[in-house]
């Protein structure tokens, strides 16, 4: 079976832009579908020239941008990011076959506009970075990456009278796409955290300087406003990590967190399809606290469920596409 996986990435293989969630969605998706047999071609929604009518499926990232590629393929799916669901989108939803929601709180939205044979909730996976011969440390992690709904901001003036050791992540150089505004955010991260000695922040991590931090920091902060599905906090539940994220959804839906140590939301704005949500520094502190006061023995037992949890959505994201790969074949 021929599949074009169809997004607007434009820096496949580039070292320096793996961190973006599209980019992960790309990355995870094409692995499993060449595990099943199928040849995938990458296609780029807005550079690519119109593909021959010889696919048998195609399936869109995020985008469907005027429709681009819908006659080369039999058939087309689409994963969706709500955040990212533009309205003028609508009139091609009827030559949508299958919308596939990564999060509880995409299939609820999605159930209400796609008729229910078109709409089924998928899960989603990240990569499995765990490593269990590294021992966890009473350290917190941030990773902000490049997105500025990760709430680092926000965490960072919580973390201003907070005694925890913090370590602060920005991953990526700036690239030939973005006019320099991911190295502008980059300095501006850096110059409040070096005004808060309990923050420490690295740049331009490494995939393996990555992978250890996650498994050495006990705690991970995730206080973003909202998560299309969430690489990095699904990659920390998976590394066993107490995750601390925000009290809303699809944030407060992830398998395997505990639901004691959700970061109360003050306010929401509406975005697109569903909402931004936007943290209380004075409750971060609070649950801060309180997860710091847990003992270790419940602390392993919290790290054990979210490292079930992350099983969990990889087997039923594994097993979904599956059938419905062999269902169209």
């Amino acid at each position: 079976m021929i599949v074009n996986v169809i997004s607007n990435i434009r820096n496949e293989g580039d070292e320096r832009h793996l961190y973006t969630g599209l980019q992960r969605d790309h990355d995870v998706l094409r692995r499993l579908l060449v595990e099943l047999g199928c040849e995938v071609r990458a296609v780029n929604i807005f550079t690519d020239p119109m593909m021959p009518a010889t696919a048998d499926l195609n399936i869109y990232l995020e985008t469907l941008h005027q429709g681009r590629y819908l006659n080369a393929a039999k058939e087309s799916w689409f994963f969706p990011n709500c955040e990212w669901y533009f309205p003028e989108w609508d009139c091609l939803l009827p030559r949508i076959s299958k919308v596939f929601c990564k999060t509880p709180d995409a299939f609820r939205i999605w159930s209400r506009k796609v008729t229910p044979d078109k709409c089924l909730y998928s899960a989603f996976e990240s990569r499995d970075l765990y490593n269990p011969t590294i021992a966890k440390e009473p350290r917190f992690l941030h990773v902000a990456g490049k997105s500025s709904a990760k709430g680092t901001e926000l965490l960072m003036q919580a973390w201003r009278s907070m005694p925890y050791y913090l370590t602060v992540v920005t991953c990526g150089q700036p690239g030939p796409y973005n006019n320099g505004g991911e190295a502008a955010q980059a300095r501006a991260l850096a110059e409040m955290c070096r005004h808060i000695p309990s923050v420490e922040h690295r740049e331009n991590v490494s995939e393996t300087e990555l992978a250890d931090l996650m498994n050495r920091c006990r705690f991970v902060m995730a206080p973003s406003s909202q998560e299309g599905h969430g690489h990095s906090p699904h990659e920390a539940l998976g590394c066993k990590a107490v995750l601390l994220t925000t009290n809303a959804p699809s944030m407060s839906e992830f398998n395997g967190i505990d639901k004691r140590l959700l970061l109360p939301v003050e306010r929401q704005e509406p975005r697109l399809l569903t909402r931004f949500n936007f943290i209380s520094p004075l409750h971060v502190r609070e649950v801060v606290e309180y997860a710091g006061s847990l003992p270790n023995e419940e602390l392993d037992k919290i790290g054990g469920k979210a490292r079930e949890g992350f099983l969990e959505d990889r087997s039923f994201f594994r097993l979904t596409i599956k059938k419905m790969i062999e269902e169209l074949a």
